[in-house]
């Protein structure tokens, strides 16, 4: 659409669904330029017979709310004004401010100590209900100096799969200090049972205590092995 600044896909999602998402990099050079991004993306969707994205992911390079700013002030009222423009006229919310109302994060921080959430991924109401789990987050490592936006998509009237039981890694079976640990536990809630009286709950009490010890010193275990 605008090489270098802007993307259009359709993607395979489910079955025969697709995404239509967009994909941008505003200017930072200026808030003239910035400005003048989000209406020429306007005046190309009025203009012409382009799809409604599902979704629109990248950097704005510009906050929406003196919140996504530290030291907070608010951005060019202009520019400001042309995205949200744009997002009113394709029906797209930011998702992750949705989810967090009230929440300060940040997805880049410049070299004068500003931090600023110029990183977002805005997506349809109708595709915002088959979304979960958004996280601002370090996952993409040194691959760039922005943290990650990301977001979970669910298939529409696919059944919750929760996340499941945590098992211990098997390495850990063939370690020698968690072995002696888990032994260690094991003994002593074993006597403790024994000096329990006949009360069933009681025992079922100290198993799960058990259990949650392990599973426990499994995790901060697993991470130094």
């Amino acid at each position: 659409l605008i090489p270098g600044r802007a993307v259009l896909a359709v993607i395979p999602w489910h079955g025969r669904r697709t995404l239509t998402v967009l994909g941008v990099y505003a200017p930072a050079e200026s808030m003239k330029e910035n400005k003048k991004f989000w209406d020429d993306l306007c005046d190309l969707w009025m203009t012409t017979d382009l799809p409604v994205p599902d979704a629109m992911g990248g950097d704005t390079n510009i906050v929406e709310d003196p919140i996504d700013r530290l030291p907070h002030r608010p951005d060019n009222g202009a520019a400001t004004a042309a995205l949200a423009r744009f997002k009113r006229l394709l029906g797209l919310q930011d998702g992750w401010r949705t989810v967090n109302p009230d929440t300060k994060a940040y997805t880049y921080c410049s070299g004068h100590d500003t931090f600023s959430r110029i990183d977002h991924v805005y997506v349809s109401p109708a595709l915002f209900k088959n979304c979960r789990d958004w996280e601002i987050s370090d996952a993409a490592g040194g691959l760039t100096d922005h943290r990650m936006v990301s977001v979970q998509l669910k298939v529409p009237g696919a059944p919750y799969i929760g996340k499941g039981r945590y098992t211990i890694p098997i390495f850990l079976l063939r370690d020698k200090k968690f072995l002696e640990h888990t032994i260690k536990l094991g003994l002593e809630i074993e006597a403790e049972m024994d000096n329990t009286p006949d009360d069933a709950n009681r025992i079922q009490t100290c198993f799960a205590s058990f259990k949650e010890s392990i599973r426990d010193y499994a995790r901060v275990r697993a991470k130094i092995v």
